[in-house]
């Protein structure tokens, strides 16, 4: 029999090594907060004064439904952390919690060096890819039943109030953000064709000729005008079973249901369209595919092995030096090349949303092949990239995709051209104060840089997943 006073706790603390894992910390805490968690950490005292104690041990004590350590060789030898495992065990043992403590496995320390007091006790790993490991956490927390709560806007608020302690204070300056979102003009057109049993047959075929398209049961959409589906497809005008409907209309969900396709696939198969346009357009480009574990990126080679830079026009149409795009590595002996994902949403406006990558290669054009360097640079390279570097890199490839104009075109297959802008600029209401001091240079391109975060830059405002990779 659980007792009330554990039911009524809903606090997830994070005990880690304080400052060394202060990054994986926030973004750990500031994710389980969007979801609705409420969620603690000491990110306080970042030049190493005295440990809140008190404070720490009534969390863990009086409030914490869970308690998250997260492992990397810092927290191995971090004193705060032995007595954080400690003070948990104790409270485990003393109210008969079950898995009340949850080891977080975020470098490459051993599995024989994890903490000997958290032996056989649940770990999820965290180390190559932190986006999987947050799943594999929130599922066993849903599992369990661990209570959020009352929106995640309001655990945020929460959460904030920690972030704050550590940091200088804000201050109510409005400050310009971009966000990772390229907004899309759609044509105002688009063709559905009808092909009884063989519609996916039919799609293959034309993205083989770089016309995109997609499929849902016998039906494939596509901006492309019959002439060109007719000749990639291989069918003639005159028997091909086509309508053309106004994009707006198709995307109406107060429309009626048309062309076999329910309102809530109409969506989802749209994206999939504009995806298929995105891949085949930067393979077009000259851009190389770079396959990743769950998405495919793209990355711009140098066949000659040689640096690529490019310049773009900053906010205030200035236009800046010319930004590298592939570098030199000496220390590592290889090329880097800025890589960039996408995936297509609709909402709340029609977008692609960006995620920034690194790849590397011995040649230029072919990627490494030993998993274990590339692994290697992925976590160690770029370590001196901050954010306006990578916002220096996002716009610099942007403006090469665009030929150094201002918009992306997307070709169709002989319809109406995707257009695509450069990153959308938003206005923040506060910011830090030691922030407003910082000038950043527009013009700089720092390529003594020799250390890669293997992070990738990637600000997510999509509140939904609308698919849109498979049929």
């Amino acid at each position: 029999m659980v007792s009330q006073d554990v039911q009524v706790r809903n606090l997830i603390f994070i005990s880690h090594a304080n400052p060394a894992d202060n990054d994986f910390t926030t973004w750990l805490g500031g994710r389980l907060s969007a979801m609705g968690y409420r969620v603690w950490a000491d990110l306080k005292d970042l030049k190493g004064g005295s440990k809140h104690w008190q404070e720490i041990e009534g969390k863990i004590r009086g409030e914490a439904v869970k308690v998250l350590v997260v492992t990397t060789r810092a927290s191995r030898t971090a004193e705060g952390v032995d007595n954080e495992i400690n003070i948990a065990k104790g409270i485990e043992k003393e109210l008969g919690l079950k898995e009340f403590i949850i080891q977080l496995k975020v470098d490459d320390l051993p599995y024989t060096q994890l903490p000997p007091a958290l032996n056989n006790r649940l770990a999820i790993s965290f180390r190559d890819d932190w986006g999987n490991g947050l799943r594999k956490l929130v599922k066993q927390l849903n599992e369990e039943g661990i209570p959020k709560v009352n929106s995640g806007r309001a655990a945020v608020e929460l959460f904030s109030t920690v972030l704050q302690e550590k940091s200088d204070e804000l201050v109510t300056i409005k400050e310009p953000a971009f966000a990772s979102w390229l907004p899309i003009t759609l044509p105002d057109k688009l063709h559905v064709y009808t092909f009884p049993s063989a519609a996916k047959v039919m799609e293959e075929k034309l993205l083989s000729a770089d016309i995109p398209a997609y499929s849902f049961s016998n039906t494939l959409i596509a901006f492309a005008v019959p002439d060109a589906v007719s000749y990639g497809v291989g069918v003639p005008v005159n028997q091909l079973r086509h309508a053309e409907t106004a994009t707006e209309a198709w995307l109406d969900e107060r429309s009626l249901t048309a062309f076999a396709i329910q309102r809530k696939d109409r969506r989802r198969v749209f994206n999939g369209l504009l995806n298929a346009a995105w891949e085949i357009a930067l393979r077009g480009f000259g851009c190389v595919e770079y396959q990743l574990a769950r998405e495919r990126a793209y990355f711009i080679p140098s066949h000659d092995k040689q640096p690529v830079k490019q310049p773009y026009n900053d906010p205030m149409g200035r236009k800046t030096r010319p930004i590298t795009l592939v570098g030199e590595s000496k220390k590592y002996s290889s090329l880097w090349h800025a890589a960039v994902s996408a995936r297509a949403s609709l909402r709340p406006m029609p977008v692609y949303s960006i995620r920034l990558h690194v790849a590397f290669t011995d040649d230029g054009v072919t990627t490494i092949a030993d998993g274990e360097k590339a692994f290697r640079l992925r976590k160690s390279f770029c370590k001196s990239f901050w954010n306006d570097r990578w916002r220096r890199i996002l716009f610099a490839l942007i403006s090469r995709l665009a030929n150094g104009n201002d918009e992306i075109v997307i070709g169709t297959g002989g319809g109406e051209s995707i257009r695509v802008g450069f990153p959308l600029e938003l206005e923040i209401p506060y910011s830090i104060a030691s922030d407003l001091a910082v000038k950043v240079d527009e013009s700089e391109d720092d390529d003594s840089a020799e250390e890669v975060d293997g992070a990738d830059f990637y600000v997510d405002f999509n509140g939904e997943d609308e698919g849109g990779d498979d049929n």
